[in-house]
């Protein structure tokens, strides 16, 4: 986060109160508490999320969370509560909650939580990929869907759909029924046979009524079947939906469960995603090895959760540090990965070294101790290294390297005229 979000607590319990505001405010969130509903009638700032933690007294909560949602507007509302059951979650639903945690909850799940309610909306309603064929109905959908916020790419070969797929990263694909090179449930079948196509919803548009032919569309490989012309504001508000729905989903399996950071397998993909491009665009990149320095250590002294919040802390400082157009994952363990478009080395090495003296800064603090630690990193640069295997290496090998230097450093391995050239951010800065 560049600047503070602003977050709005409401908590009876005064020592609760001042031990959350504490908290959340270390993640770099900036907190105002109030102690009842009662008193958001006098709040003047909508915050970026509302938490509100229900007691027995909040009898009055629908009218004054609804009075205030209707003076400052819409806004995501995180509920705590002691309960669980069916009836409390009816009453969280009703009075607007976007989310709830079960008390007492952990600081990590409370953060976790006001990063997705706070984290902005993205820029498009969505990536639709339309392998058109000629029919006349097409434009005016395309046209509606792009008036809704959804970005549309109109294909008309077929054959190029792996390379657009790879480049346009789509979240859904509408295809016909009947093209000239092919049938729309093959093409589907061809899209099915990469996993990495898999998520991404296939929805046939087309004025075929036989039903048999629909059923053997969703077999090969379909999601939903439209006979067209279809009503555009019906086709609009269900794609959108299944897009929505779809990235939730998405995001639950390409993310680690501690950090939210994206799991190895699916860095990788992007990895893969990045080279593949690199032969269309020659667009450089670099990638980096992220390790906690005496991670056992830090287990070892002060309990596995406290290594559990380094982790988390690390996977946060990454996230606030990194640019938009660098891609973060947890790797396992202690250990992180990171792709970053570069114009030159210099800057992934300015940028990673600038985020190792940041968390070399931070007191940590669990279980009543504060403790501080350090990463190294390794960095790689590609062309001058080719193809995964020798990006890793070469990256762990920079991290061998800083770790032999005594840690809490950055090597940077390029190739300059043929011959590896190692740059070191240096221990202590």
């Amino acid at each position: 986060m560049s600047h503070s979000t602003h977050i709005l607590l409401v908590e009876p319990d005064d020592t609760l109160r001042f031990t959350m505001e504490k908290q959340i405010g270390y993640f770099g969130f900036s907190v105002q508490s109030i102690t009842s509903v009662d008193e958001l009638r006098s709040v003047e700032e909508a915050p970026a999320v509302l938490v509100i933690s229900l007691g027995e007294e909040e009898g009055n909560a629908a009218m004054a969370v609804s009075e205030f949602k209707f003076r400052l507007g819409h806004l995501p509302i995180l509920f705590l509560s002691d309960k669980s059951d069916f009836e409390t979650r009816l009453q969280i639903v009703r009075l607007g909650g976007t989310a709830f945690l079960q008390k007492p909850a952990a600081i990590h799940q409370i953060v976790e939580e006001l990063d997705r309610l706070s984290a902005p909306a993205p820029d498009y309603e969505g990536r639709i990929l339309f392998v058109e064929n000629g029919n006349p109905f097409t434009d005016a959908y395309a046209k509606a869907l792009r008036e809704a916020g959804l970005d549309v790419y109109s294909l008309f070969d077929p054959a190029d759909i792996d390379v657009i797929i790879d480049d346009f990263v789509p979240d859904l694909i509408l295809l016909n029924l009947y093209y000239p090179e092919c049938l729309g449930m093959e093409m589907a079948a061809i899209l099915r046979q990469k996993p990495s196509n898999a998520s991404v919803p296939i929805v046939f548009l087309s004025r075929e009524q036989n039903l048999s032919r629909h059923l053997a569309a969703i077999q090969r490989g379909g999601d939903d079947f439209f006979i067209h012309p279809v009503d555009t504001d019906h086709l609009v508000t269900s794609l959108m939906a299944r897009i929505r729905r779809t990235r939730v989903l998405r995001e639950l399996t390409i993310r680690d469960a501690m950090t939210g950071l994206l799991n190895h397998s699916t860095f990788n993909e992007r990895l893969e995603q990045a080279i593949r491009q690199h032969g269309r665009n020659s667009a450089p990149f670099a990638f980096a090895m992220v390790d906690i320095d005496n991670f056992k250590r830090i287990n070892d002294g002060y309990g596995h959760a406290a290594g559990d919040q380094a982790i988390r802390n690390l996977a946060r400082t990454l996230k606030q540090s990194l640019r938009p157009v660098d891609t973060l994952g947890r790797f396992g363990g202690e250990e992180f990965a990171i792709l970053m478009p570069v114009e030159e080395p210099g800057e992934a090495f300015r940028i990673m070294d600038g985020i190792r003296q940041k968390f070399s800064r931070i007191q940590h603090s669990h279980g009543g101790h504060t403790f501080q630690c350090t990463f190294s990193c390794g960095i790689a640069m590609y062309p001058d290294f080719s193809g995964m295997a020798e990006l890793g290496e070469t990256a762990d090998e920079g991290l061998y390297i800083a770790k032999d230097k005594g840690r809490n450093s950055v090597i940077l391995i390029q190739k300059q005229n043929g011959n590896l050239l190692v740059s070191t951010g240096s221990v202590g800065n």
